[in-house]
């Protein structure tokens, strides 16, 4: 299944905005799986899919936007640590291979206080995700 090009743009935008922009390489974590087909007039089109390389089973993730506090930091810092990159399970969602929507809103939603446990920059990324959703 292919996205549109707009969806691939800001998924690599996403990618360079996040917080841990200078300590992993897109290319390290994700290929651009790329397709050529032909259109309804018979004219070559081609389109790029971004697919992870992780090929382990991802971690146990709260699947409702209930989680909250330390329960919520630790499941997702389990998660981007295992998978080897700040922010992972955002991307993960994108790219479908999670799909689970539900943590991507509980984080913005948690009260966080004493759990500050997500940067700036992830938060500003997960807040315009809310108000116009994507998947890469």
């Amino acid at each position: 299944m292919s996205r549109s090009l707009d969806d691939l743009h800001r998924f690599l935008a996403d990618w360079a905005s996040r917080s841990a922009g200078d300590h992993a390489a897109f290319c390290d974590h994700w290929v651009l799986e790329l397709r050529e087909y032909r259109d309804r007039e018979g004219l070559p089109q081609l389109t790029a899919e971004p697919v992870a390389t992780f090929a382990g089973e991802l971690p146990d993730l709260p699947h409702d936007e209930g989680s909250h506090g330390a329960a919520l930091a630790n499941a997702i810092h389990t998660c981007d640590r295992k998978l080897g990159y700040r922010f992972a399970r955002y991307f993960m969602m994108l790219g479908q291979k999670a799909g689970n929507s539900a943590l991507a809103a509980a984080v913005p939603a948690d009260p966080m206080g004493a759990y500050k446990y997500q940067p700036a920059r992830d938060l500003r990324v997960l807040r315009v995700w809310e108000e116009r959703p994507y998947g890469a």
